[in-house]
């Protein structure tokens, strides 16, 4: 299994401000491999670089994504993977959290029916961690990539744009793409997460605020 984070040029030599690799029991059991995007930042680049470097894998590697700036390891790889194989075995499964995109001076953005999770306290898609096998990733990330154009006011949405609402754009438009939800935090889980959750992850975007820290919370798993 690869695990792979997206990164600004000055944080190749300042890994000390990134919290995949200074927090969390896995924080020195994962090989994180960081890509880099340059000095200036902006979301898009993520499903950008993702895609150039996924599309020089073996199709079967397994890919790991994790922001790197609020994504905390707390897990062994082998566990994460086994229970990867267990329950999504075949599709690039992703985060998962309470909030919808919604930016006040952007268009409303609809999430149609089939991108729902099942667990209704964490309904919509989360872009800050997800994996799958190379071959689905990439065309996941293909039709993502390509929505990038269809979504031209995303771009500026911020203070470096949306990558998430061309993915909720792209899985409205392409309801066959092999996305699915951990709707019960089996591997991933956005704040709040109970204690359990192998890779916790909190956003402290401009919209949305959440505390960066971690309590415990009642547990909403299904079976393990």
């Amino acid at each position: 299994m690869q695990t792979v984070t997206v990164v600004n040029s000055q944080y190749l030599h300042r890994t000390d401000f990134l919290q995949i690799l200074n927090t969390g029991n896995g924080k020195r059991l994962f090989d994180i491999k960081l890509l880099d995007v340059g000095i200036n930042w902006h979301m898009w680049y993520k499903p950008m670089r993702l895609l150039s470097y996924v599309a020089s894998l073996p199709e079967q590697e397994l890919v790991l994504y994790c922001d790197a700036l609020d994504v905390t390891l707390d897990a062994h790889p082998d566990k994460v993977e086994e229970l990867y194989v267990k329950h999504f075995e075949g599709k690039v499964v992703f985060n998962c959290e309470k909030d919808a995109v919604r930016w006040t001076d952007k268009p409303f953005l609809e999430y149609k029916p089939h991108t729902l999770s099942e667990n209704k306290d964490r309904p919509y898609i989360n872009a800050g961690v997800f994996m799958g096998r190379a071959n689905a990733m990439l065309t996941v990330l293909k039709k993502w990539v390509a929505t990038l154009k269809q979504a031209p006011e995303f771009h500026k949405a911020g203070n470096s744009g949306c990558d998430q609402a061309p993915l909720v754009i792209c899985w409205n438009k392409n309801p066959q793409l092999p996305i699915v939800l951990d709707s019960w935090e089996r591997i991933m889980s956005v704040y709040p997460s109970h204690d359990d959750v192998l890779i916790k992850h909190t956003t402290d975007l401009q919209r949305v605020r959440r505390p960066r820290r971690y309590t415990n919370v009642k547990s909403f798993t299904k079976d393990t």
